[in-house]
This record gives structure tokens, C-alpha cells and sequence, in this order.
């Protein structure tokens, strides 16, 4: 049996130094403890930041009473338009007193062709980035039923709605001096409105616009709706034009000189020819040709604003030399054909060009 021994002082003391160490990367055990404290202050900071930031942030649309004033502020819109307020309503969407269709007496107009009624604002909540929100509408403009989302945003001083306006367009009518609901609006070639009904109509009488009598728009895309094509004459300025156009080519055909205003020039082969011929020229109308002058219709030119022209090559014409020769008679058959008639209505009273 071995003896058992005890151990000495010396080992004792050896003992109890052997305990396993910790390993800290050069650092000692109250440098890493001090770290780890540190990132645990920086972490408390940060959750402590963002809950103040937070709370100084207006809560998600979708959710509780924001969400209510959200759709609150569409109600409150529509109901303006309705009761014809046009300064409220100006205020939910960021519109200025110097919009002309934003005028109180351009939202007075729409109100009486095309009343907003039967107005329903709905409460869903729907999810949207902080500050933001979309809330649905359906409502009448005259007889035109309406269901559509309006985009709202929220600064300091509330909710503002984004798309409550409509961008007109214009182009085209510069020139004729354009009024929409009564407002005349310049030379603009855009114009911002409210949801509503509206007329278009010119200072220049002798147009009508080219879209029906009353044009609803309600919608973002709905911007062209009145810039549907150029103007068009009314019935009362094309009989005009074409009065206009037959005083004018009876008094051409009625000249017997090698050429007139209104075309249906003989062309002489040199000026012997041609003095030969003047005085000698006889021009008509088929009868073809004076049903169709009869019936002219004339469009606006490209461009040129309150000008109108038309091409009628049914208009047929007869040209012929009086006693001349065999060769005055062909020079007679190969005349130019009827020039275009171009009416200018800008003045007070319609003038008349013809042109090649």
C-alpha cells in the first residue's frame, strides 16, 4: 500500500495560482469590462434617440385618429368645391388666388353646369410611408359619377393634399383668346383647376371650341380634355366664309385678263402672247364646280390663329380665249387651276387672300 503523503507549504502555494485565465487580447480584465459597459451607454443612447425622435413624428397614416384627419381633409375639399368656396378649397391643395380656373368666379360656373353632390369619403386604412397617405373619394360632378384616390402629405402645419388639381391643357388655342367658364386666361398653355365642369369658349366669336358643351374633369390624366383639336368655325362664320369666297371668285371670273387674284392664269408663251391674249379671257364655273363652291367647308391654318382655308379641287373651272387661234385656245386649257382662299377673321371684319 502507498503512504499517502501531504503536500508541502511550497505546492500549497502553487495550487492556488492554477486557475484558468481569461483571454483579453492583451487587455486586462478592467479595460474589457469597460468596453463592454461603454457599448451598452451607446446602445441605451440610440434606443432612447429614436423613441424621442418618434414622438416627434406624427404616427403612420394608416393608423388611429391621422388617418381620420387624413380623409377629414379630402371631405372638407370636396365639400368647398361643392358649396362653391373656392379660397377653402385653394387652401387643402396649395392653389393661389392668382390661378385663374382657381377664381371664385370660375368655381361659381362649375357649380352651376356641374354640381359636386353625393360626396363619400372612404375610412379603409391603407398602408403609406410616415407622412404620407391615400384616401378614396366617390362623388358626383353633374351627372358623372367619380371614384378616385387622392395622395395626401403632412407637414407641420397638417395634411395637404397632392393631385386635388388638375393640370389643363391649352395648346393650341393661343391666339384666339381663350375663356373657360368665363375666365379669359391669355396666352397660357396650361392652366391648373379644380374637379369640376367647364365651358370653353373664345373672345373671337366666330369659333366654337371643339369638345361638347360642358366638359367634366375629375381626374389627374383628364388634363387634355379640352385640347381635344383646333377650333372650328361656327355656323354662322362659315356662311360668312363661304359668302366671302364666292363674292371674291365671281369677281375673278369676271375678268378677262391673263391671270387674277384667284389663280386661272393663262400662261402666254411670251409676252407678245400675252398681250395678245389679255382682254380676250373668258372664265367659268362647271356646274359641278358651282355646287361645290356652294357647299365649302374651311378649317383653322396650323399656326396662324383665327386664319381658315380650304382645298376644294372639286371646284372645277372652265377657261377660255374668245376668237383666238388654235394655239391661244391650248394656252387657255393648260391655265393654272383655282388657287386657295385663306380667310382672316382676327378683325373686326373677315379679309380674304388667295395663294397658289
Amino acid at each position: 500500500m502507498s503512504e499517502h503523503h501531504e503536500p508541502t507549504e511550497a505546492q500549497q502555494q502553487g495550487l492556488g495560482h492554477a486557475q484558468p485565465s481569461i483571454p483579453t487580447g492583451g487587455l486586462t480584465r478592467g479595460a474589457a469590462l469597460g468596453i463592454v459597459a461603454g457599448a451598452l451607454v451607446v446602445l441605451a443612447g440610440a434606443i432612447v434617440a429614436v423613441v424621442i425622435y418618434n414622438a416627434g413624428l406624427p404616427d403612420r397614416p394608416g393608423k388611429g385618429a391621422n388617418r381620420a384627419d387624413a380623409a377629414k381633409v379630402v371631405e372638407d375639399y370636396l365639400d368647398a368645391l361643392a358649396e362653391g368656396d373656392a379660397a377653402t378649397a385653394r387652401s387643402l391643395v396649395g392653389g393661389t388666388g392668382a390661378d385663374p380656373l382657381l377664381s371664385q368666379e370660375a368655381l361659381d360656373r362649375s357649380t352651376e353646369i356641374a354640381p359636386i353632390s353625393d360626396i363619400t369619403v372612404s375610412d379603409e386604412d391603407y398602408f403609406s410611408p410616415r407622412g404620407r397617405s391615400s384616401v378614396q373619394a366617390s362623388f358626383m360632378i353633374g351627372d358623372y359619377p367619380v371614384t378616385r384616390d387622392f395622395s395626401l402629405r403632412q407637414d407641420a402645419s397638417g395634411w395637404r393634399i397632392d393631385d386635388g388639381l388638375i393640370d389643363v391643357d391649352l395648346y393650341g388655342f393661343d391666339g384666339y383668346g381663350v375663356e373657360i367658364n368665363g375666365v379669359a386666361l391669355d396666352s397660357e398653355i396650361t392652366a391648373r383647376a379644380f374637379p369640376g365642369g367647364y365651358e370653353l369658349g373664345f373672345e373671337n366669336e366666330n369659333f366654337e371650341a371643339p369638345v361638347d358643351e360642358v366638359t367634366v374633369i375629375a381626374y389627374p390624366g383628364d388634363g387634355g380634355a379640352l385640347s381635344v383639336g383646333p377650333p372650328s368655325l361656327t355656323d354662322e362664320a362659315m356662311e360668312k366664309y363661304r359668302a366671302l369666297v364666292k363674292e371674291s371668285l365671281d369677281e375673278c371670273l369676271a375678268m378677262t385678263t391673263i391671270d387674277t387674284p384667284c389663280g386661272m392664269a393663262v400662261e402666254a408663251y411670251s409676252e407678245g402672247d400675252a398681250a395678245k391674249l389679255d382682254g380676250k379671257v373668258k372664265r367659268s364655273l362647271t356646274v359641278s364646280g358651282r355646287a361645290a363652291l356652294a357647299s365649302i367647308t374651311a378649317t383653322p391654318e396650323p399656326g396662324i390663329p383665327a386664319v381658315v382655308s380650304t382645298i376644294e379641287s372639286s371646284i372645277d373651272t372652265r377657261v377660255e380665249i374668245e376668237g383666238g387661234t388654235v394655239d391661244e385656245k391650248l394656252m387657255a386649257a393648260s391655265a393654272t387651276p383655282l388657287g386657295i382662299a385663306y380667310v382672316d377673321f382676327s378683325g373686326d371684319e373677315p379679309t380674304i387672300t388667295w395663294e397658289d
